[in-house]
């Protein structure tokens, strides 16, 4: 059975690529991002969640949520006005449009993944994109992608495959010794967003309006 399209709602990821791979942030700050992003409020694209808020959504602790927010900072990846004032949270500030980001769906927060297995599907998921929800890379050329090393995509990846999240499917040409593997972001979690009604431009041409969170 198809998994049915998500009410519209998601939580926009930037390419964090560039930033993995120059080693100005760790994989692990990715679902910091999300948590955070998960709380801002479409009126004003902002939010004031306390770093204990962010720890339990993301399954985190505190210290390194900590530590991951001042990483995302520093690369540029977070905007914050820092409070002055005992017991007031810091605000979280996305007003800046995203050139091109990654639809999260929200159930990331509830699925039965450890915190560095949510990660690391946030970190994978811009790459997934040969065919629908498809990627053809080895762990080694992920692990490139990421600028992590193998070891780290391989324990990880393979507690994504025995969850079920991520499907793995060899495919041979003509001879047993020959072939690929082709992967497959699973319906475990709906990545699928349906769109509402068209926006008719003129004659032949419509366009559709995403629903955004």
């Amino acid at each position: 059975m198809n998994a049915s399209p998500n009410n519209g709602r998601f939580i926009a990821m930037p390419t964090i690529l560039k930033e993995l791979q120059n080693k100005t942030i760790k994989y692990i700050d990715a679902l910091t991002y999300t948590s955070i992003r998960s709380f801002n409020n479409g009126r004003n694209n902002e939010c004031y969640p306390a770093y204990e808020t962010i720890a339990e959504r993301a399954g985190m602790c505190r210290s390194s949520v900590c530590a991951s927010v001042k990483r995302l900072e520093n690369a540029g990846l977070l905007k914050i006005k820092r409070s002055t004032k005992k017991h007031t949270c810091n605000q979280y500030d996305f007003r800046d449009k995203l050139a091109y980001f990654e639809k999260i769906p929200y159930g990331i927060f509830e699925c039965d993944l450890t915190a560095y297995e949510k990660a690391m599907l946030i970190c994978l998921r811009p790459l997934f994109v040969e065919g629908f929800l498809q990627c053809s890379m080895t762990i080694k050329k992920l692990a490139e992608n990421l600028g992590v090393t193998y070891r780290t995509v391989h324990a990880q990846f393979k507690s994504l495959v025995l969850k079920g999240y991520i499907n793995e499917k060899h495919i041979s040409y003509g001879s047993k010794n020959k072939g690929s593997v082709r992967l497959y972001l699973t319906e475990k979690l709906n990545w699928i967003y349906e769109y509402t009604k068209p926006t008719t431009v003129n004659k032949n041409k419509s366009v559709f309006e995403l629903k955004v969170a």
